[in-house]
């Protein structure tokens, strides 16, 4: 795997990905953490319903970058996405995937850090 472009989308799909599981963890921080009271329930009922679709779209975002870089076929491709919509599976997955991207961009002489590799500079 030393081809630019899917190097770079592996860089870019694990990006989506990373900022799709701190989505995750939010979520289930304000679904645990914030007080059940009437005045807060709807506040942050809405944000959480957001910040569950803006994940779920950039999870997907990413697992398609993500998978094509690493060519994945189309099955294994489907499969990923529809495991998105599985709450506790689609962590699993993405941190999978994560850490896959992880050590093939490091093979390719990236820093990878807590939101992913930097693009190289030219």
């Amino acid at each position: 795997m030393s081809d630019t472009a899917s190097i770079e989308k592996v860089r870019s799909g694990q990006r989506f990905i990373l900022f799709a599981i701190i989505l995750n963890l939010l979520v289930v921080a304000i679904a645990f953490l914030v007080p059940k009271t009437e005045s807060l329930d709807g506040v942050f009922g809405i944000l959480n319903i957001i910040a569950l679709l803006t994940g779920v779209v950039l999870a997907i975002v990413g697992v398609v970058r993500l998978s094509s870089g690493l060519g994945y076929g189309i099955a294994a491709r489907i499969l990923i996405i529809i495991s998105m919509f599985i709450p506790l599976v689609s962590l699993l997955v993405l941190l999978m995937l994560s850490s896959k991207a992880t050590a093939v961009l490091r093979s390719a002489g990236y820093k990878v850090g807590l939101l992913g590799a930097a693009p190289k500079a030219a």
